[in-house]
């Protein structure tokens, strides 16, 4: 059997026609893919967005904790500066107090006693000056 010329072009033609076939599946197949790839190039856009995000909202929180730390260090200098420098002298100062409080609470003993005596000379002097006008 030999083929003819017609034959040989019916064969190229079906094979044409099949490889043709063949191509167009793998160019929609291709055509899926770049769709794919497309989407998935946005997905990645958003999450290096996100990312980006991300590492701004870092950037602020280690800004806000370095303002924190500096303001504890403030805080820590001025606990011992109150604990070492402000404590002893309110320490002195009411060591101060309650010594002129006790002076004062003394005296005022003193001076109650010492109305007392003037008190009892006023009626020691009434008393003699009644006598001696009696006298006379």
């Amino acid at each position: 059997m030999t083929l003819t010329k017609e034959d040989l072009q019916a064969i190229g033609q079906l094979m044409d026609n099949k490889l043709m076939s063949a191509l167009e599946s793998v160019n929609a197949r291709l055509d899926s893919m770049q769709y794919d790839i497309s989407n998935m190039q946005g997905d990645i856009s958003n999450m290096q967005d996100s990312v980006s995000g991300l590492k701004e909202g870092q950037a602020k929180m280690e800004a806000q904790m370095s303002t924190m730390e500096e303001s504890l260090q403030i805080v820590r200098s001025s606990q011992i500066n109150v604990e070492l420098i402000e404590l002893p002298k309110i320490g002195a100062a009411m060591d101060g107090y309650k010594a002129a409080h006790d002076k004062n609470q003394a005296q005022d003993k003193r001076i109650a006693a010492l109305e007392d005596m003037m008190d009892r000379h006023d009626t020691r002097i009434g008393v003699l000056e009644l006598m001696r006008t009696k006298q006379r």
